[in-house]
């Protein structure tokens, strides 16, 4: 039922039921991913996945990126799907896993953090009408898949 798929969905430590091997829909049969080691490509993932999976990269890409001097220094464009953008947000705000239940990321509207030189959170805000962004959140809420 509904209860289920938005506990799949939304919590942070439940990941939904394993693709069986021969579905067409499973990502080891997409040719994009044929040079990718099969046992690297999970059969089911939750968001604690996601986080351990975005965290080296956090660390080791983009917090780098965002203490860099110069000419580009510190801007960071990330762009990704919701449960990655998710998985962000929950280690720069330090979201807790009962928390991050609630956050709701809408589509296509930028985040702006303004981040201490520790990296730690000055302020965040979407980008835009913050009532839109507010809107489509809720939207996002309500989707059932």
């Amino acid at each position: 039922g509904m209860e289920q798929l938005k506990l799949w969905r939304r919590s942070f430590d439940v990941p939904p039921p394993p693709m069986a091997s021969d579905d067409p829909r499973l990502v080891h049969n997409d040719p994009r991913y044929r040079d990718v080691p099969r046992e690297s490509l999970p059969l089911t993932e939750c968001l604690k996945d996601v986080v351990v999976r975005a965290t080296p990269y956090f660390n080791d890409v983009i917090a780098p990126d965002l203490r860099r001097e110069g000419a580009r220094g510190g801007v960071v464009i990330v762009v990704a799907h919701g449960n990655s953008l998710r998985a962000l947000r929950m280690m720069i705000e330090g979201i807790s896993p009962e928390e991050i239940t609630e956050l709701e990321i809408p589509t296509g509207i930028p985040f702006l953090y303004d981040l201490h030189d520790d990296l730690s959170v000055r302020s965040g805000q979407y980008l835009g009408d913050p009532d839109a962004a507010a809107s489509a959140a809720a939207a996002v809420g309500k989707q059932a898949g």
